[in-house]
C-alpha cells in the first residue's frame, strides 16, 4: 500500500470522485474534459464486471481519488483481460502507486484465467497515450510490452469534400439498427475478422454490446449517420458514424468502417468514407475523427490519408502473456 493512501473497492457513491480523476488527467494531457457522468456509469456497469472484486480505489487524506484500477473482462472466450489504471496528476510521479495497482490487476486476472479453455493463450493488455509518460513507464515496470500503435486521425473541413465515386452496381443507403442490427453486426464482424488482433466472440454478445452502446449514446445516437453499401440488395460494407466526439457536436466520428473481404479492392471503402465526410460537412460539422491501427493489414491508413485525414494523437497498446497456449487472435489477412 502506497504511504498516506487508503485502498478499497470502488462503490457507486464514488462516481463523482472518479469522474474528476479521469477529467483531471485528460485536462493535463489534452487540455479538455473527455469524460461525462454517463461514461463513469458505463465504467461501473459493464457486463462481466463486479465493482467489489474488479476495481480498486486509492484515496488520499482529503478523500480525493488518487488512483483507480479496474480489470476489464470482455467475456468469452476469455483470451484477453484489460489492466486499466488511472492516477490523478497530483500522484502520477509516485511509481509505488502505479506498481501496487498493476500488481493488484495481475492478482485479479490470475483468478479469472480458469474461465478460459485450458489450451488457449491468455493475455493482459494495457493502454497509454503517447504523451502519458508515467503510465507508459509503469506498464514497462509491470512487464508489459508495446504491441501496436493506434492512430487518432482527423480531417478539418477547410475545403469542400469531394463527392464519392461509387463502383458499378454499388448503392448507398442509411440503416436503422432497430430493424437491421443483427445483419449489420454479421457484416461488420465479417469485415473485421481478418484484421490484426481480432478475437471472435459469440454473436449474441456482440449484438448485446452494440445495443448497450446505442442506449448509452442516448440523444446523440443518430441512425441517419449509419451508412451501408449495397449490391443486388446485399449489404457489402458499412460506415457507422457517431454525431459527436466526447459529446462535442462540432466534430463527427467514424466509429466503424469495413468492407466484406470478397468486395474489397473495388473502392467501396473509400466511397463510403467520402460519403460520410460529405454528409458531415453538409450538416455544418467542423471536423471528423476516427481511430485506426497504424499497421492495419488492409492498408486503411492510405485510404484515410487520401481523404485528407492526418494523425493527431497516438494510443499505445501493451500486452503481456499471462498463460501460453493457442493464440486465438488474427495475425495476418485471410487468404
Amino acid at each position: 500500500m502506497p504511504t498516506g493512501l487508503t485502498a478499497r473497492p470502488v462503490e457507486e457513491a464514488d462516481a463523482d470522485r472518479i469522474l474528476e480523476l479521469f477529467n483531471a488527467r485528460s485536462r493535463r494531457l489534452f487540455g479538455e474534459d473527455q469524460s461525462a457522468a454517463q461514461d463513469v456509469e458505463q465504467w461501473m456497469q459493464s457486463p462481466c464486471f463486479e465493482l467489489h472484486v474488479d476495481s480498486r480505489l486509492l484515496l488520499d487524506s482529503d478523500g480525493r481519488a488518487a488512483a483507480v484500477a479496474r480489470v476489464e473482462n470482455p467475456g468469452e472466450p476469455y483470451a484477453v483481460f484489460g489492466s486499466a489504471v488511472s492516477t490523478h496528476p497530483m500522484y502520477e510521479r509516485r511509481p509505488e502507486l502505479w506498481n501496487s495497482l498493476y500488481a493488484w490487476c495481475d492478482e485479479r486476472i490470475a483468478e479469472l484465467v480458469p474461465l478460459a479453455a485450458p489450451d488457449i493463450r491468455v493475455a493482459a493488455r494495457g493502454l497509454a497515450y503517447a504523451e502519458d509518460e508515467p503510465r507508459r513507464a509503469a506498464l514497462g515496470r509491470a512487464g508489459f510490452q508495446l504491441l501496436r500503435v493506434q492512430n487518432r486521425m482527423r480531417v478539418d473541413f477547410s475545403n469542400p469534400i469531394a463527392p464519392p465515386e461509387w463502383p458499378d452496381g454499388i448503392t448507398v443507403r442509411t440503416t436503422d439498427p432497430a430493424v437491421e442490427l443483427d445483419p449489420l453486426i454479421r457484416v461488420y464482424t465479417e469485415a473485421w475478422s481478418d484484421h490484426w488482433g481480432y478475437i471472435e466472440r459469440p454473436h449474441h454478445e456482440v449484438v448485446a454490446s452494440a445495443k448497450r452502446q446505442i442506449q448509452r449514446d442516448g440523444k446523440f445516437h443518430d441512425p441517419s449517420l449509419w451508412f451501408v453499401a449495397v449490391e443486388d440488395g446485399e449489404i457489402v460494407g458499412v460506415c457507422l458514424c457517431l454525431s459527436h466526439v466526447n459529446r462535442d457536436t462540432t466534430r463527427g466520428y467514424v466509429n466503424g468502417l469495413g468492407v466484406r473481404p470478397l468486395w474489397r479492392k473495388r473502392g467501396i471503402g473509400s466511397a463510403l468514407l467520402q460519403h460520410a465526410l460529405c454528409e458531415f460537412q453538409s450538416r455544418g460539422y467542423a471536423a471528423v475523427e476516427l481511430d485506426m491501427d497504424s499497421r492495419n493489414l488492409t492498408g486503411a491508413l492510405h485510404l484515410y490519408e487520401r481523404a485528407g485525414m492526418r494523425v493527431i494523437r497516438q494510443l499505445m497498446r501493451y500486452e503481456k502473456v499471462v498463460r501460453p497456449g493457442v493464440d486465438l487472435a488474427t495475425r495476418q489477412l485471410s487468404t
